[in-house]
């Protein structure tokens, strides 16, 4: 089995890479994610007064080139961990559900492995655990939707608009200016993941695999 993905991840082609599926329903799907992640950001920017200040702090010009930027960083993700790791690794298997669920769950595991690097930076361990954790469960929610869709690109759009919350997230500092708020946010960071895992189940309840249509083929 390990040989064989090894095997496929050696032998990827170009034709490999070219998009696939469709673009807004992959959207639609990963429609999820992106209110998650809207809703955060709204949430910690009134929480802490900043978002007044945010045109005062960036101007046009710094702010695309940041969301490229972080739209490149994505897409790379994607590529590697979605289409190259996560379809290696389906290939190699009789590719039923069961196989699609536990391929999600490896290539989640390992996109979230990946974050370890941050252990050189000053991130503490409670922090650099608690990203693990919470990228874990954004690659499982991606991965399904790949798994559905096979529309990449859709799936890096959800990953930029996700690390882009994030990212404003991480970056707060100062004092909180609406409690209420703040205590609100904090029960909504609390319950994100469990939304995730919840659609993620969803989506993949929803998938129907190759393997599976030619089983109830044979069956009729």
């Amino acid at each position: 089995m390990l040989k064989k993905v090894i095997n496929n991840i050696l032998h990827v082609k170009i034709n490999d890479l070219k998009l696939k599926g469709n673009l807004i329903k992959t959207l639609k799907i990963g429609i999820v994610l992106i209110v998650l992640s809207v809703v955060n950001i709204i949430l910690n920017g009134f929480s802490f007064g900043w978002i007044s200040n945010l045109t005062r702090d960036y101007n046009s010009y710094e702010l695309i080139f940041l969301v490229l930027r972080i739209f490149l960083f994505a897409t790379i993700e994607e590529l590697i961990f979605r289409v190259i790791i996560q379809k290696s690794i389906y290939d190699a298997t009789n590719k039923t559900k069961k196989d699609a669920i536990i391929t999600i769950i490896v290539s989640s595991i390992i996109f979230s492995l990946f974050h370890l690097v941050n252990a050189v930076s000053d991130y503490s361990k409670s922090e650099i655990i608690m990203q693990m954790w919470s990228t874990c469960i954004a690659g499982i929610y991606l991965g399904s939707i790949y798994m559905k869709t096979e529309n990449w690109l859709g799936c890096a759009i959800i990953h930029t608009i996700h690390n882009i919350s994030v990212g404003i997230v991480c970056s707060l500092e100062g004092e909180v200016s609406n409690v209420i708020l703040y205590n609100i946010t904090y029960a909504f960071n609390n319950i994100e993941e469990i939304i995730l895992l919840i659609s993620s189940i969803y989506i993949l309840k929803k998938i129907k695999l190759p393997k599976e249509s030619e089983d109830l083929k044979n069956e009729t």
